[in-house]
């Protein structure tokens, strides 16, 4: 009789109905979501034996009326008689099914997969891998391309402008006969920078008779800054006419002039080179003016055409 009962119960929970047991509850199954049950392990989602003490489903002695074919008072009597079989106390067995205590129900494994087909599962999380270096490499390339600009910016200003007056500035720099050679090729910008000394200079212009030529026409902001005459090594009273030059190189043989202003003429159209003897050698110009930043402008301009390019403070 007993193991008829638990078939009842066993047959209502698998069709998905709960069984409501007069005295003691309602059983149902229930769907439960995914559970951790560990900082690593996750248990996959399930079906289970849940317990309410509220009436939610049909009575087991309806449920043997039905299936024994009998009286209510003849399936309330066997229900009465099982129910005294199976529990003790606050404990309710259940063969086959599982065992509830108090309101907490306990399922048998082989129940559990009855309900479960496709069974449960235990998932092992991983940890998530430290993606730390991935934002250092980032961080790392950020301030090289950050330097990078900083150097550009600043240093490259630097040696272009700054750097050469401090090189003129420096009246105690000495320029001998042997730092240039009487090799075609213009000095660099190191060879030149070297010969910027000024004290004692004495200056000869061997255009000071040229003419004086007009500007023509307006120029743009981008344009090659205007000179306000082509005789740009003009000397009036032991002076330059201008406060500043665009020096191309100094050579000790003046042999050597010719062929470097035709070397210059080659790389810059229109350009008019000047010589003014300069310590007992020859110092070329490409340009002339009183204003500093044009002679800045006119490097940054024909830098690329020919290097080695600086300014000379003839004041």
């Amino acid at each position: 009789m007993v193991t008829e009962v638990n078939k009842i119960i066993f047959n209502a929970l698998v069709g998905g109905r709960g069984i409501y047991l007069p005295e003691v509850g309602t059983l149902y199954i229930e769907r439960q979501a995914a559970r951790r049950i560990s900082n690593t392990k996750l248990l996959s989602p399930r079906n289970v034996v849940a317990f309410s003490s509220q009436e939610q489903a049909i009575s087991l002695v309806r449920e043997i009326e039905i299936v024994a074919s009998c009286s209510e008072q003849q399936a309330a009597d066997i229900y009465h008689r099982w129910l005294k079989q199976t529990r003790v106390e606050n404990t309710l067995i259940i063969e086959g099914i599982g065992v509830l205590v108090d309101k907490s129900f306990r399922m048998e494994e082989e129940f559990a997969s009855t309900i479960n087909p496709q069974g449960v599962k235990t998932l092992v999380l991983r940890k998530k891998s430290s993606h730390w270096w991935v934002y250092l490499v980032v961080i790392l390339c950020v301030l090289l391309s950050l330097g990078a600009v900083g150097y550009y910016y600043f240093f490259d200003g630097f040696t272009s402008g700054e750097q050469t007056e401090l090189l003129e500035d420096d009246r105690s720099f000495a320029v001998s006969d042997s730092d240039y050679t009487s090799d075609d090729t213009i000095p660099t910008e190191q060879d030149a920078s070297a010969s910027s000394a000024k004290e004692g200079v004495a200056v000869e212009s061997e255009s000071a008779a040229a003419d004086v030529a007009p500007n023509k026409g307006d120029v743009s902001d981008n344009a090659e800054p205007t000179k306000p005459q082509t005789d740009v090594a003009k000397v009036q009273n032991g002076e330059f006419r201008y406060a500043y030059y665009v020096v191309c190189g100094i050579y000790a043989d003046s042999n050597n002039v010719p062929r470097a202003i035709s070397q210059v003429e080659k790389k810059i159209a229109d350009v008019e080179c000047q010589v003014f003897p300069y310590r007992g050698k020859s110092m070329i110009t490409v340009f002339g003016s009183d204003d500093r930043a044009e002679c800045q402008q006119y490097i940054n301009r024909h830098g690329s055409q020919l290097s080695g390019l600086w300014i000379y403070n003839a004041k």
